[in-house]
């Protein structure tokens, strides 16, 4: 079943439930898949704060990158992701202005097992502060799984020299700042050929400080009563992003990277011959903390 949560704008209003079919370990499926970036800029030190000796530019300022994946789903048994290098991009005025490499460490990561806020650190480095606008993503030849055979995820030449992503941040003294980078997998790859895919990065930018969560947990009835798989998804302002639910824990699941605003929370059941689909309105989601309203879902049996 899906679980997607819709940002809605001024006045809540209700409408109807509809029925949507999912097809497990299937390419194609309609799921989408997140995977989030999360950025935080700190001083690294007590010292460097304090340092009264920098230049115009702030360039002798540092704090700290810590880069990190989670929540991925996706219609495949594995995505093997990966990732060569990531630069960030400096625009004050000064010596620092520029591109600047934050790893170039080549690792795979599966981002499918980083589901329900699960993370894997991919950069932790010092950085000037400042004003930053973009993040480029180098990718590697990385890999899918479906129904137990490996398939190659090309770059296109079009992303040969790294993915940009837009997105302007600042990088405060003695202050930390986190920005989630959200990756719909299930559009970041396209099939080419029995074989092959291509990768075609779609991404999602959300400052952590605007953001908040929304957990709980999904449940149907007989042997169901101890939790369901669901695929969980949420319309942003930005874009879609989504998580799964874990049966063998309840039915939990946990939406990330949410900004601060009311959402309606759509739940579709994957099997639609035994239970009816559900819509909670006016889910409100505030910034730094997790709002864990929804609670048990219960899902109707037809």
């Amino acid at each position: 079943m899906d679980i997607k949560v819709e940002r809605i704008e001024g006045r809540i209003n209700t409408f109807p439930t509809k029925v949507h079919t999912m097809f497990a370990h299937a390419a194609c499926s309609r799921v989408m898949a997140s995977v989030v970036l999360v950025l935080c800029a700190a001083i690294g030190s007590l010292e460097l704060g304090c340092n009264n000796s920098s230049d115009a530019s702030g360039a002798d300022y540092m704090g700290q990158l810590n880069v990190r994946l989670v929540d991925a789903t996706a219609g495949f048994d594995q995505m093997n992701l990966v990732i060569r290098k990531i630069e960030i991009h400096r625009t004050n005025s000064g010596q620092d202005v520029g591109w600047r490499i934050v790893t170039d460490q080549l690792k795979s990561y599966d981002v499918l097992r980083l589901t329900n806020g699960r993370s894997d650190t991919i950069v932790f480095k010092d950085v000037p502060m400042g004003d930053y606008d973009q993040i480029r993503i180098l990718f590697g030849i990385s890999t899918l799984v479906i129904n137990g055979a490996q398939l190659t995820i090309q770059i296109p030449i079009a992303i040969a020299d790294g993915y940009i992503i837009n997105y302007a941040f600042h990088v405060d003294e003695g202050l930390q700042y986190q920005l989630y980078l959200d990756i719909d997998a299930s559009r970041s790859v396209k099939s080419v050929s029995s074989t092959t895919y291509n990768l075609t990065p779609a991404i999602r930018a959300q400052s952590a400080l605007l953001s908040g969560s929304v957990s709980g947990a999904v449940v149907g009835v007989g042997a169901d009563s101890l939790g369901v798989a669901a695929s969980i998804e949420t319309s942003t302002s930005g874009g879609t992003a989504a998580t799964l639910s874990d049966p063998a824990s309840g039915g939990s699941f946990q939406l990330v990277a949410l900004p601060e605003g009311a959402y309606n929370l759509h739940i579709m059941a994957g099997d639609t011959l035994k239970y009816f689909d559900t819509t909670f309105v006016g889910i409100n989601v505030v910034r730094q903390k997790d709002n864990g309203i929804v609670g048990v879902v219960r899902l109707r049996h037809r």
